[in-house]
């Protein structure tokens, strides 16, 4: 099971399904079919916002180490860097990373779709 399928049933456990739902701002039947397992879409987007909210911290594959949750998403979601060759390495390295919520390219976002169609 993945980390935010366990953050999410601690947290539904804890209060409710319509509180968790209010929080991420996802609708309550999201959440429902995501515990359910019949969430008809890819969990990928709901996932990463689940970690944000309820995660103190996120793993960073590049730096090696963990991340507050606010630090990830400005990182995802900076302009490409080209000042600093580090920093634009980081940059590259959010496109595709597991904890971004989704391709940033469209190229990228092309061969997710195709994936996930068949």
């Amino acid at each position: 099971m993945s980390d935010f399928m366990e953050i999410l049933k601690r947290e539904v456990a804890s209060t409710s399904v319509a509180a968790v739902a209010r929080r991420i701002g996802y609708a309550r039947s999201s959440v429902s079919n995501l515990l359910n397992d019949n969430y008809p879409g890819s969990p990928r987007k709901i996932g990463a916002k689940i970690l944000e909210v309820f995660s103190a911290d996120i793993s960073c594959p590049f730096l090696k180490r963990d991340i507050a949750a606010a630090e990830c998403r400005e990182a995802r979601e900076a302009p490409m860097p080209t000042n600093n060759a580090r920093r634009l390495r980081h940059w590259t390295a959010c496109r595709r990373c597991p904890n971004n919520p989704g391709p940033a390219s469209p190229r990228l976002k092309r061969a997710h779709d195709r994936r996930n169609r068949s």
